[in-house]
């Protein structure tokens, strides 16, 4: 019978403790600051992997809630016009490639109704995202590599699938129609994943994609990796050939992801976030997922990332212009 109350009380005592406890915990999680971010790529991406990633380790280093929303389209146009004309400026960050800065002003400047260099802010860099060359398995590269310049009727144009009109990818296919004097017949998609989709139904022949989907694409068995576009060995795929292996000339199509906020963000929010992701910086977890999810990474605040991404902006600025000099 002692037992049996023993028992009983130490039930209660449980029980007790959890009534303590739970309005505690929902203290604390009600306590947390919430932050919305915006991805300017579909769902099941490696960007939205990427953002995942940042929510669950800013929660951790600045008691952070927070809460993504997806919104791709026109090389990250409907991403940027939902921060800058969202209702809290001030607790609002958009993950982006910076294409609204590169191909867009220089390949479909018709797409953009605003100015990012007044409209946006750089918050942080976190990565620098490689890209790769692929190609369906049974295309035979050395054939369209020894038919370069051929004007011969049977030699028909290559089917290159583009991620979107206006971004990296169709600056690639320019550089590569130029220097491999390729004739492409190049095919837009709304996205890595439509471009995959595309490969795998055979639609068109090659493509480039970022590494998470160019891993997803190989462990089809339908695609091979082709090469690297990039001056060093890809994170997830370091054994892939370089471009410039091929003796066509090198592409450098590093590029950087960052956040960016309004212009509307207060300067102490601003280097508030700083502040938390140069603490997520310093967690081991943060490097390895990054990698995991093919990224190199690289977090930059402040001055320091202002100064970098001028410089990478005029570099891809300067090599859009060599492959399109009829642009002004």
């Amino acid at each position: 019978m002692n037992n049996d109350r023993r028992t009983l009380l130490k039930k209660m005592a449980a029980c007790a403790s959890l009534g303590v406890m739970t309005p505690a915990a929902l203290a604390d999680d009600h306590n947390k600051r919430s932050l919305a971010l915006i991805i300017s790529q579909p769902p099941g991406g490696g960007m939205d992997a990427v953002a995942r990633l940042l929510g669950t380790l800013l929660g951790e280093v600045g008691n952070v809630h927070v809460v993504t929303e997806n919104l791709s389209g026109g090389s990250g146009i409907i991403a940027a016009n939902r921060l800058m004309n969202g209702p809290r400026p001030d607790t609002t960050l958009m993950l982006a490639l910076p294409s609204l800065f590169t191909t867009v002003p220089l390949l479909s400047p018709e797409l953009l109704k605003f100015n990012p260099d007044k409209e946006l802010k750089l918050v942080a860099t976190v990565g620098v995202q490689k890209y790769l060359l692929v190609a369906l398995s049974d295309v035979d590269l050395r054939a369209y590599l020894q038919r370069r310049g051929s004007t011969a009727p049977s030699a028909a144009p290559i089917r290159f699938g583009l991620s979107n009109p206006s971004g990296i990818t169709h600056f690639a296919a320019l550089a590569m129609q130029q220097m491999a004097r390729w004739e492409f017949d190049l095919i837009p998609y709304r996205g890595m994943s439509d471009v995959g989709r595309a490969l795998l139904s055979e639609q068109v022949q090659f493509a480039v994609v970022d590494e998470v989907t160019a891993q997803k694409l190989r462990d089809s068995g339908k695609v091979q990796i082709v090469a690297a576009l990039s001056p060093e060995p890809c994170v997830l795929f370091p054994e892939a050939p370089l471009f410039r292996e091929f003796g066509l000339g090198e592409l450098n199509m590093d590029n950087w992801l960052g956040l960016f906020a309004s212009k509307h963000m207060a300067d102490s929010q601003s280097a508030q976030l700083a502040s938390n992701f140069e603490a997520l910086n310093r967690l081991p977890a943060f490097h390895q997922g990054m990698r995991r999810l093919g990224l190199m990474p690289m977090l930059r605040t402040g001055r320091d990332a202002q100064n970098y991404s001028r410089l990478e902006i005029a570099r891809f600025r300067k090599l859009i212009l060599k492959y399109k000099p009829n642009l002004k």
